[in-house]
């Protein structure tokens, strides 16, 4: 019986292969994984944190590959929630007609390996989810179960992924961006305040203001325990003479809440007082790190 053979499996295994476990354990990270994993490892099914999480995205990115391992990342873009939990393992969205490539689709019909990627920018939170997919064309059932009612468009087919593992990266490293919905959920106080947060030039990763309010979204972490995964990657940050330093690191936010303020809906005018056009949010400079982005 070799040494492998003895060795625990963990649902990480979909990402951690063995060449990944060789680099981490040449490199000295390897043992703090293992200590991670043992206490909990990654999720394999949608909790209740997850669906909330999906169920306010609006874009995602999807990884596909060919059959000789040529990947491909495709963005896709709806009103929130337009990924859809089918069940605790199985999620799908409607593919539109497009600009008839069909590279996914291709890359599927001989390769359904795939993964989602999907990001919370205000709340500093990225989700990797690893399985596999396959394409779904002429199922009216799922096909209507994906379908935008409000989009004049019918589906050509549902993609659907099949959850093997997924996980929660800490926030280091993801610059804050905001869409103009979200800027106007603002009270005028905090708007003002993130505005002069990002006029001085504080984009450090140490730096970032904690969101607050409409932006908070859940916290997730391997399986959706956060203590879990700033544990294990705080245990991997290390400089070269091995030094832990702190990962994902949440200073004290730069604006403090009103629980008394009034909603700021004219967040056009209030940029712009110092960021170009007020009539127009394309105006806008984008000299800095961003703070927002347009959701049409």
């Amino acid at each position: 019986m070799t040494k492998s053979d003895t060795l625990p499996t963990y649902r990480s295994d979909v990402a951690f292969t063995p060449a990944v476990k060789a680099a981490q354990e040449a490199r000295g990270s390897r043992a703090g994984y293992e200590k991670a994993m043992a206490r909990h490892d990654w999720g394999d099914h949608v909790t209740s944190a997850l669906e909330a999480f999906i169920a306010a995205r609006d874009s995602f990115y999807l990884g596909t590959a060919s059959a000789d391992g040529r990947p491909y990342i495709q963005h896709r873009g709806g009103p929130k929630g337009f990924l859809k939990v089918l069940a605790e393992r199985r999620l799908a969205f409607a593919d539109y007609r497009g600009n008839r490539q069909y590279i996914s689709v291709g890359n599927l019909s001989e390769n359904d390996k795939a993964f989602l990627f999907l990001m919370d920018y205000p709340n500093r939170q990225r989700i990797k989810i690893w399985g596999r997919a396959e394409y779904v064309e002429g199922d009216s059932e799922v096909l209507e179960r994906v379908a935008d009612p409000d989009y004049d468009a019918r589906p050509e087919r549902a993609i659907v992924f099949h959850i093997e593992a997924w996980d929660a990266n800490c926030p280091q490293h993801i610059t804050p961006r905001y869409t103009v919905e979200e800027l106007g959920q603002l009270p005028a106080e905090r708007l003002e305040a993130l505005v002069d947060h990002h006029e001085s030039g504080a984009h450090g990763d140490d730096e970032q203001p904690e969101p607050r309010d409409g932006f908070r979204g859940p916290r997730l972490g391997f399986a959706g325990e956060v203590e879990e995964q700033q544990s294990a990657c705080q245990a991997q940050r290390h400089d070269r003479r091995g030094a832990q330093r702190t990962c994902g690191k949440r200073p004290k936010p730069a604006y403090e809440q009103q629980d008394d303020a009034e909603p700021h809906d004219g967040v056009a005018k209030s940029i712009g007082l110092r960021h170009g056009s007020a009539s127009s949010r394309d105006g806008l400079e984008r000299s800095k790190p961003l703070v927002i982005y347009s959701a049409t």
